[in-house]
């Protein structure tokens, strides 16, 4: 009954959703989804709060990364596991599971990508929503 030190915290429904995405990756269909009708503007503060909470979940993984690489307490399996639990969906995260450099720690081959990514990055055509703001809005008038 050995058993292991770490248990993964990616679900096999997760890996098997960043293997199909990596596949759409890798073998694009063409085919987009429709936009569904939105108020003016709304479309656009969307992708920017997307946008936003995308880089957020990517300096969080570096960090979790660069932690563990410090303190040198995780095995490469855990690095793995990590960016499969959190990669939400992140295209660049799924390629970096499926393609890392396995001669480079994770967390410098995620800077790398990060600062490439960030200088081709185009601003983005509104500001991100206010989701704070937003769910402090809807509890202030819920509890008047």
């Amino acid at each position: 009954d050995d058993k292991p030190a770490w248990q993964p915290h990616c679900k096999p429904e997760t890996k098997a959703e960043l293997e199909k995405a990596y596949a759409e990756m890798k073998h694009p269909t063409g085919a987009k989804a429709k936009e569904h009708a939105l108020p003016e503007g709304f479309a656009e503060r969307m992708e920017a709060t997307t946008r936003k909470m995308m880089v957020t979940n990517e300096e969080f993984l570096l960090g979790l990364l660069v932690m563990h690489q410090t303190r040198g307490d995780w095995e490469q399996e855990q690095y793995l596991d990590a960016i499969c639990d959190l990669n939400d969906g992140n295209p660049m995260l799924i390629r970096l599971y499926k393609e890392h450099d396995t001669k480079q720690p994770l967390a410098f081959q995620l800077a790398s990508l990060m600062d490439n990514e960030r200088k081709s990055m185009a601003p983005t055509r509104a500001p991100p929503l206010d989701l704070d703001g937003g769910v402090k809005g809807l509890l202030a008038a819920a509890r008047r």
